[in-house]
């Protein structure tokens, strides 16, 4: 039945004969945070065998409760769906379960469960940051707008003021920037930091230059000690980090 449907959440260890009522019932509340998408979110079966929730989404919002829960998943996105997936986690954990979130095709959520988290979250710390990657999205209608930037493999979602938006709205898929402002940090169970937000009051574009081309220029500078440099690169690599 899950590859029939848009979402299947599994609870290895029980049936729906064995389980408690009230405690599926907190476990439907704490799925429904996770989705967050009250009107659009439905749940329209349980399998036997282990407790199985079947779970369709209407079609104009498939990919946005899909991207919302795989979020959640990295402590990413909205606070709502983050501590959902992180409740689920602690009552599976106290019941000694274990738990999957299925869409039609593969796993795309495992909750810690009876095996525990790998070791505790740190933060998240808000401070002054910065750091680099290129605008994939901007839009929505609040006074602090959404503002997606891709930083290497990591996808980091940000807000900005929509004075703001409208400057990085220029560079949508364009230049590398380097964006400031302030940055709410946490260090995941896996021993990794991240950003749980970032709110961009300012940025720079960066020189896109191939370091070939920028190595060039400056060998064919006279007297500026560059053509004597073993190695170039290095110096290179250590000017754009200062």
């Amino acid at each position: 039945m899950k590859g029939q449907h848009d979402f299947f959440f599994k609870i290895d260890g029980w049936t729906p004969r064995e389980m408690p009522m009230g405690r599926l019932v907190e476990y439907m509340k704490d799925l429904a945070q996770l989705f967050d998408s009250k009107k659009h979110v439905h749940i329209v079966g349980i399998e036997s065998g282990s407790v199985g929730l079947v779970v369709d989404v209407d079609e104009s919002h498939k990919e946005e409760v899909r991207q919302r829960v795989c979020d959640a998943g990295q402590g990413k996105g909205r606070q709502r769906s983050i501590e959902a997936f992180r409740r689920i986690s602690e009552r599976l954990y106290k019941d000694g379960k274990e738990g999957q979130l299925f869409d039609r095709k593969a796993t795309i959520l495992r909750f810690s469960g009876r095996q525990g988290p790998t070791q505790e979250k740190i933060g998240p710390f808000e401070q002054e940051d910065s750091f680099d990657g290129r605008v994939i999205r901007v839009g929505g209608q609040e006074n602090l707008v959404p503002v997606w930037l891709q930083s290497g493999d990591e996808r980091i979602d940000c807000l900005a003021d929509r004075d703001m938006a409208k400057k990085l709205a220029k560079h949508l898929f364009g230049e590398e920037l380097r964006v400031f402002g302030i940055g709410n940090r946490f260090c995941d169970t896996e021993g990794e930091w991240r950003f749980s937000r970032f709110t961009i009051t300012s940025f720079e574009i960066l020189d896109d230059t191939p370091l070939t081309t920028l190595v060039e220029r400056l060998r064919s500078i006279p007297g500026n000690g560059w053509e004597k440099l073993e190695d170039p690169w290095e110096r290179l690599k250590q000017e754009r980090e200062d």
